[in-house]
């Protein structure tokens, strides 16, 4: 018996088997290592001949950094791909200088690890990009993630409380 260690040429192979099982949907398969993660979610991934391509993951959406829990989605991203090699699955249509893809470090989905976190959510106007299996595990991750109240499903963050002037005669000495 061969055992295989997980190398890049095991990944490889990895990518080749999403291609072919892609291929009749009219994705494209692109691998490489993953360089940077912008304060919006998105990679920056350069493949072996090193040109770069900057990926979004298709159907979820992110807080944005500024809002609760934007820090901690963004910061669980970089755990799971800053310096790793990836593998995404996109449909072949790049959205101006960005390509939305289902990506994949270690045998595992970005995406689906964000939302079963509770630090994503379905983003509606790119759940199309997915195939009908895939949405509907998201969909299961999301509804997991609600119901054991993770993340944005949790508690609500706390705010700051908005400032109250002085009540009259109780200024602060000056």
């Amino acid at each position: 018996m061969i055992r295989l260690r997980r190398s890049a040429s095991t990944t490889t192979l990895f990518a080749c088997l999403i291609a072919v099982l892609c291929s009749g949907v009219g994705a494209a398969v692109l691998t490489g290592r993953v360089l940077r993660v912008d304060g919006n979610g998105r990679l920056v991934i350069a493949d072996r001949g090193g040109a770069q391509y900057t990926v979004a993951l298709a159907g979820i959406r992110l807080p944005a950094l500024g809002e609760p829990f934007g820090k901690a989605a963004v910061d669980l991203l970089l755990r799971r791909v800053a310096g790793r090699f990836a593998v995404i699955a996109w449909n072949g249509r790049p959205a101006g200088p960005v390509r939305y893809g289902v990506v994949r470090v270690a045998d595992r989905d970005v995406a689906l690890d964000l939302l079963l976190a509770g630090l994503a959510r379905i983003d509606p106007e790119q759940a199309d990009r997915l195939d009908p299996p895939l949405r509907r595990r998201y969909e299961q991750a999301e509804r997991e993630a609600r119901s054991q109240r993770r993340g944005l499903w949790g508690r609500p963050a706390p705010r700051a409380s908005p400032a109250r002037p002085d009540p009259p005669g109780t200024s602060p000495p000056r």
